[in-house]
């Protein structure tokens, strides 16, 4: 008989704590947009430059839509670099000069970094130096 009213107890407990956490995983915030997902058109990339090469990953664009940056990954062979993220002419995000390594960077916004609406957005690995090549993934949408 006290092996069941510890497995009710248990089972009621379990149930209230996943009520309490879709309560929460569903309640408005202050007017920040925390995305989990990517939606609308994908603009993940992954390029590897050519040798003494800046890597770009452009996302063009498009009038009554923002692009969204998530995340951004990336790692010289040799050398250092930094990267900048520019929506249009404005400068949103860059790392330190040497900010990249042979060590892989990966910078993760939980709001997304978002363009203005119809802006390009740029994201740009800079050189790693003389002979070395970059590589350089994104991790965007657009909508």
């Amino acid at each position: 008989m006290y092996k069941k009213q510890i497995l009710r107890a248990l089972v009621a407990f379990s149930v209230a704590i996943l009520l309490i956490g879709s309560a929460l995983a569903f309640t408005p915030d202050s007017g920040s947009k925390k995305v989990t997902s990517q939606a609308g058109t994908l603009l993940n990339s992954h390029v590897t430059g050519a040798t003494d090469t800046a890597v770009v990953a452009t996302l063009t664009g498009v009038p009554n839509q923002a692009a969204h940056v998530y995340s951004i990954d990336a790692v010289c062979s040799t050398g250092t670099s930094g990267i900048t993220i520019a929506d249009a002419a404005v400068t949103k995000f860059a790392t330190l000069a040497a900010g990249v390594t042979t060590t892989r960077l990966r910078v993760t916004w939980a709001i997304p970094l978002t363009g203005a609406t119809g802006n390009t957005v740029t994201i740009t690995l800079a050189t790693c130096g003389s002979g070395n090549t970059g590589t350089l993934t994104v991790q965007a949408d657009q909508y």
